[in-house]
């Protein structure tokens, strides 16, 4: 699952045990900007049939949030993978690069100057990967290690 939102708390704190079931997340309303689960009634193959299967082509993903004309869609390759993830699912490659555009991007004034992403990744290798793009922020694996690209475009380790 993934999820972008304002208003998840940025760090802990006493007497707050969220535990990011879904009932939590869906709790946020209005502010929840993206979450994305991979159930079968939002990942579809190219002919918008549902994919439930790991190996089956994905791509199309929407939105379980609020925002139901945010949509996840191929924009390089031939279309992402549904992968298993433990019981759970998610994307991968089918080749050297394949990525995912949203089809209604979020105003970033939307966004505060702090927000919260939640996600899980399963990595195959620790090879140059980039996990986020959001225009503004970068998240990657780089050099083994997780990093960030700063506003000069520097990785960050």
């Amino acid at each position: 699952q993934m999820c972008l939102s304002d208003r998840l708390p940025k760090a802990a704190a006493a007497g707050t045990n969220a535990t990011g079931v879904d009932a939590e997340v869906l709790a946020i309303g209005d502010d929840l900007l993206a979450f994305i689960d991979f159930a079968t009634a939002r990942t579809f193959n190219q002919s918008f049939a549902p994919v439930d299967q790991p190996g089956d082509t994905v791509s199309y993903l929407y939105n379980r949030g609020p925002n139901s004309e945010l949509i996840l869609q191929n924009n390089y390759g031939s279309g992402t993978q549904l992968a298993a993830i433990g019981q759970h699912r998610g994307i991968t490659r089918q080749g050297s690069w394949e990525s995912v555009i949203d089809s209604w991007p979020v105003d970033l004034n939307d966004v505060n100057s702090q927000f919260t992403v939640h996600s899980l990744f399963k990595l195959s290798s620790l090879d140059w990967t980039l996990l986020f793009d959001t225009g503004y922020m970068k998240i990657y694996i780089f050099g083994q290690q997780l990093a960030y690209e700063d506003a000069n475009g520097t990785k960050i380790v």
